[in-house]
């Protein structure tokens, strides 16, 4: 008795920060907590793909045909805040000035600081 095996290739990738694994040209989501750790891609070679994470599947996904494709899962995502994204960046509070006058500044001809460039400093 003869039993079918399928071919079966794994890959081993690291997840991005965008929570993309890049696989032959495209990229597929996985669920966001896995950002930054080694998964294996698996190609069934049938048209799907499966991404394992500790012998367990995190990501099941139909195989991108085209080149440069992103296949995502929306489920993947959740839990990513998105109204921190839509807020406005609030400005600086600009500085008060003291509501005290401005000091004079003193003018003085240069040969009065020259003066002190002909002494010599010492220590004792």
């Amino acid at each position: 008795m003869s039993e079918h095996f399928d071919r079966v290739d794994f890959h081993v990738r690291k997840v991005s920060s965008d929570s993309l694994v890049s696989h032959e040209g495209n990229r597929y989501s996985v669920p966001i907590r896995f950002v930054g750790h080694l998964v294996h891609v698996k190609d069934d070679r049938r048209g799907g793909i499966q991404i394992h994470y500790e012998n367990k599947i995190i990501s099941e996904q139909r195989k991108s045909s085209g080149q440069r494709e992103i296949v995502q899962n929306k489920n993947h995502f959740e839990g990513i805040r998105k109204d921190t994204v839509a807020k406005p960046v609030p400005q600086p509070t600009p500085r008060l000035m003291p509501s005290s006058p401005i000091p004079e500044v003193v003018v003085r001809p240069l040969a009065v600081y020259e003066q002190f460039t002909a002494e010599e400093v010492t220590r004792s």
